[in-house]
């Protein structure tokens, strides 16, 4: 299954400043996955990583909460603590080759 068929609605983190728009539609885009957990933002933090992993339910047994912690430190730049979109994707990758699936199987 696709992030975009497991995309649950985020919701905004108290406090966060940003709203994030309410759809009951699935994503359509691996992009709008992005903006719809970073409420619009052009950053995203590592519990809004982890969030999305396990909202969009792609944890198991090959890719486990502690491997989505690893794989955001590996994609982010060494001082920074957020991922821009471009992370987001490769990040995206890594989960599909820890998950032993295509990226388009994961997108």
């Amino acid at each position: 299954m696709s992030l975009e068929e497991e995309k649950k609605e985020a919701k905004p983190r108290k406090g966060s400043g940003a709203g994030v728009v309410a759809s009951s539609e699935p994503a359509s885009s691996l992009a709008e996955v992005f903006k719809n957990f970073t409420g619009g933002a052009t950053e995203m933090e590592g519990k809004t990583f982890a969030k999305m992993a396990k909202d969009c339910k792609i944890l198991d047994k090959n890719l486990t909460a502690t491997d989505i912690d690893l794989i955001f430190a590996k994609v982010k730049d060494k001082a920074a603590r957020k991922i821009n979109y471009t992370q987001f994707e490769k990040g995206i990758h890594e989960c599909a080759a820890k998950k032993k699936v295509s990226f388009d199987d994961l997108s």
